[in-house]
């Protein structure tokens, strides 16, 4: 038989989340999209053209198909968490599989691409600069072109689907909306927020090892995944790992941060309340999408003979005022430019295990994960 051609329209957020934010009497074909660049709001739209670009994983289809088995494996661990109102267990193969989701969805986009790409350049013109000095720029354009060809976003996915070990250690929180106002969801899909190093500059605080990190993943109008650093974060309230959140402004403070960081869409399901609430957020904030946020810098080493390029994404200050999250009186004590060379020891581990540098990830660290959990 012969293999069916690549579908062109390749979605970097899935429809299967999107539809979960469907317009009602739509048959989960439309959402509504609030466009912040235009600043408007566009009550109807296609989900089939949301989120998609032409080829963008590449014309052989192969990341494509891969793509869409992880999706139709995460789409049913979402239906049953929707349906529970509650989270797979720790260690099985649905949390397994949900926590690679979450982690290539993460790095799926063409903002995460673009971000990659951009400290990538930042790297490479920081070379240029001193090649020129030397008399060889020549050279380093060379290499400047190579790199451009070698980081499509195929590449770039393959290199994040690895990571999956370093959320490992990281709890489950599913949160409830009992409010008026739903949740929105973004071109991102995924967003990181670490309340923890809100406030750090000159230092990178949203990688997925760093001690503080959040991971959030919008499922519906009324549930939000959320990952968080459990050293780091104490929890109130919660009952088998749910939170309900009755006070709006806790909705809206969850939709500010995606507003904030989205490239260019929010997607919600046309509701008149959430509709308004989106668009004075909106008229009323300064957006930072996250492929402008990357920075770069040469460095001298101490010796004065070597110089080197550090690159990182400097988050504007952003604080969640949700009374139910604090910091853990231990971690609340770091002096804030200490924050950001904090790392998850089980989630550096896992970086050491995915370079090669000791055992594969999925024994040792994955029963320290568990015997972690089973004492909390």
């Amino acid at each position: 038989m012969a293999e069916a051609k690549p579908t062109k329209n390749q979605h970097f957020v899935p429809q299967m989340l999107l539809r979960r934010f469907a317009v009602p009497n739509t048959r989960q074909r439309a959402v509504a999209t609030l466009d912040l660049e235009a600043n408007k709001t566009i009550p109807i739209v296609s989900i089939a053209g949301q989120c998609a670009r032409p080829f963008f994983y590449g014309e052989d289809g192969i990341v494509e198909r891969s793509l869409g088995h992880l999706e139709g494996a995460a789409g049913l661990i979402i239906e049953s968490i929707l349906r529970s109102e509650s989270m797979p267990a720790v260690g099985t193969r649905e949390w397994s599989d949900l926590i690679t989701f979450v982690v290539v969805q993460h790095g799926r986009t063409p903002s995460a691409v673009n971000v990659s790409n951009q400290r990538l350049f930042a790297m490479i013109e920081e070379a240029r600069k001193f090649a020129r000095n030397a008399g060889d720029s020549d050279t380093i354009s060379e290499i400047a072109r190579s790199v451009a060809r070698s980081h499509p976003p195929a590449a770039h996915l393959r290199m994040t689907a690895a990571l999956a070990p370093v959320l490992w250690d990281l709890d489950d929180l599913l949160l409830i909306n009992e409010t008026r106002f739903g949740f929105a969801t973004s071109d991102l899909g995924v967003f990181t927020h670490n309340q923890w190093a809100a406030g750090v500059t000159g230092m990178g605080t949203d990688g997925l090892a760093c001690s503080g990190q959040i991971l959030l993943l919008p499922l519906s109008p009324r549930h939000l995944l959320m990952k968080f650093d459990p050293d780091v974060y104490h929890v109130s309230g919660s009952s088998n790992g749910t939170i309900r959140i009755r006070d709006e402004a806790q909705i809206k403070a969850l939709n500010f941060i995606q507003l904030v960081l989205a490239e260019r869409n929010l997607y919600f399901d046309g509701d008149p309340r959430t509709r308004e609430g989106l668009e004075k957020l909106s008229q009323n904030s300064k957006r930072f999408p996250l492929s402008s946020m990357v920075r770069a810098e040469r460095l001298i080493d101490q010796s004065g003979t070597r110089e080197f390029v550090r690159t990182w994404s400097e988050r504007p200050k952003m604080l969640l005022a949700l009374d139910w999250l604090r910091v853990k009186p231990r971690f609340a004590k770091v002096p804030l430019p200490a924050r950001a060379s904090k790392f998850r020891p089980e989630a550096m581990a896992a970086y050491r295990a995915i370079r090669g540098e000791s055992a594969p990830p999925d024994s040792s660290l994955h029963g320290s994960v568990l015997r972690r959990v089973r004492k909390r």
